[in-house]
């Protein structure tokens, strides 16, 4: 029986990282550059994979990019920004009614996490379980990370499917014998056909 995993942004939940940093700067009317740095790989990696506490993440940068900005304002634009992506959300409770396990698998820092669970906390509760890169300490779409998955899940590699917008990250899922697709919601009409060959069930999705 296959294991369904789903990514998060992308996916379940718009995410734009200018729009977000142009709520931010509205918000703050801090240092734009600063802002739109903070949102790249460079400056997220640290808090997404637990070498790096969002308490100093804050301290450190966000007070000096938008001052007056209080920790729970920044997780508010953060939740509001968040908005559901339907397309995503049907697939994953179609899955789920079918019986299937269903799992999250996203690069997250715990302030990210309680902003999307607040945005969409019945979402959140159809995971039979979360695996979180700050949790973890490893990120898509480093090897370990789908290891740890697969441990956990119990599944053999190539009975687990993962959606991911991003296709490096299908990739990197992909060398790991896992099956990788790249979802985007033009394509949800060939995933779902995809599913159901896998299956063997045209009524499946």
């Amino acid at each position: 029986m296959y294991s369904y995993v789903f990514d998060l942004g992308g996916v379940l939940v718009n995410y734009n990282g200018k729009e977000l940093a142009d709520r931010l700067y509205e918000a703050s009317k801090g240092d734009y550059e600063m802002i739109r740095k903070l949102l790249s790989f460079e400056y997220l990696y640290p808090i997404e994979t637990g070498r790096m506490s969002t308490k100093e993440y804050y301290e450190k940068y966000v007070t000096k990019a938008m001052p007056g900005l209080s920790f729970d304002a920044l997780t508010d634009i953060y939740a509001e920004h968040f908005t559901p992506n339907a397309p995503g959300i049907e697939l994953l409770r179609m899955i789920k009614r079918k019986g299937r396990k269903v799992y999250l698998l996203s690069n997250l820092a715990d302030f990210h996490k309680t902003a999307a669970e607040r945005r969409i906390p019945d979402v959140f509760a159809l995971f039979d379980k979360q695996f979180l890169s700050y949790e973890m300490g490893c990120h898509k779409p480093e090897p370990e990370i789908y290891a740890k998955a697969c441990a956990h899940i119990g599944n053999e590699p190539d009975k687990i499917v993962f959606f991911d917008d991003m296709e490096i990250n299908v990739a990197g899922a992909v060398k790991e014998g896992i099956r990788g697709i790249r979802f985007s919601n033009d394509r949800l009409d060939s995933i779902k056909e995809i599913i159901r060959k896998l299956e063997n069930d045209p009524d499946f999705v």
